[in-house]
């Protein structure tokens, strides 16, 4: 079995264990609330999950690169055991042809956001938070975990690599029927014109507002939506890697509002600084495109006032190296 195989069954595990984390953090009733920085939260529950995950890579992967959330996080948690990773690679040798996979280990970066969507954690809104691990190599995104911890139909995981497929979806690919009603996902507020201008001139049926870019890409992946457009984005790369990965596995395409990949460098800058957009390869109703077409419609169709904007917010981010726990090249961000 190829060894990044293994890191992708410890990714799997690691995200199971982190959301009962999570989950036993509610039903503590200890939430442990601080604000970062002004907009953002933390909680006991994203300190834990971090902390598992990081822990748990220490352990198995201890020259595995990772970018990650939190500054501060549990630094004494429990790694996953062998018998939990086991357990998940034997889930992926029995669903995928494993011989397919060509992808080196040392070439991976792994983009950790251990709870998404913060805020709707605190105002209880289990059902809107994610676990999130991406998988980039050179840059590109290639695999990813999204983990519903609170999800009560299903296994509330979905998780693919390249060269293997994507496991998890309620069906092999999002539906025609449910991408005809031609529905965007956007964020929770139009908190700013340029995010309204960019929806404005797409000729959606409909528009949903929701926290969370896990989220948002569970709604695409599944198929209740056929794209996601966030003009002006508070999201950083370890927020949309796994999603990232994981849509264009389906066939489907990732970009900033000028139509450029996203690039998961872990020396650069994590914010999505020209914001995300997000597509199905599917037809667009009442308009004679398929495939990538869809995609190249939906950013001519926003204003270059939009991409032509400076960056909405800085960020800080952490580029940790699991063998010394030790944030790297933070000067960077």
């Amino acid at each position: 079995m190829p060894p990044v195989l293994r890191l992708l069954a410890t990714c799997i595990a690691s995200a199971r264990s982190a959301g009962a984390a999570i989950r036993t953090v509610v039903n503590s009733g200890i939430i442990g609330a601080v604000e970062k920085y002004e907009g953002d939260m933390q909680t006991a529950a994203d300190r834990e999950s971090q902390g598992l995950i990081l822990s748990s890579l220490a352990k198995h992967y201890p020259t595995v690169g990772i970018v990650a959330e939190e500054e501060t996080y549990t630094s004494n948690a429990v790694p996953v055991t062998d018998a939990q990773i086991s357990e998940a690679e034997s889930e992926i040798r029995a669903l995928f042809d494993v011989s397919q996979v060509d992808i080196d280990i040392a070439d991976i970066t792994l983009w950790i956001d251990p709870l998404d969507n913060t805020a709707g954690f605190v105002d209880r809104k289990l059902d809107e938070v994610t676990v999130l691990i991406g998988m980039s190599v050179h840059g590109a995104p290639v695999g990813g975990i999204i983990h519903q911890p609170f999800c009560t139909t299903g296994s509330g995981m979905i998780w693919g690599l390249q060269g293997l497929g994507v496991h998890g979806l309620c069906s092999t690919s999002p539906t025609p029927d449910a991408v005809s009603k031609n529905t965007i996902v956007t964020a929770k507020t139009m908190y700013h014109p340029h995010l309204e201008r960019a929806i404005q001139d797409q000729c959606a049926d409909n528009v949903v507002n929701i926290a969370g870019a896990g989220i948002k890409f569970l709604h695409l992946l599944q198929g209740s939506a056929g794209s996601s457009i966030c003009a002006v984005s508070r999201s950083k790369k370890w927020d949309t890697c796994a999603g990232d990965a994981l849509l264009k596995i389906l066939g489907g395409n990732v970009t900033n509002v000028c139509g450029e990949p996203i690039i998961y460098d872990p020396c650069s800058d994590p914010r999505n600084v020209k914001g995300v957009v997000a597509s199905l390869p599917c037809i667009r109703p009442g308009i004679n495109l398929q495939d990538d077409e869809v995609h190249h419609d939906i950013i001519r169709r926003i204003p270059n006032s939009v991409k032509d904007s400076e960056p909405y917010r800085f960020y800080l981010g952490r580029y940790y190296n699991t063998a010394s726990k030790v944030p790297m090249n933070s000067s960077l961000f």
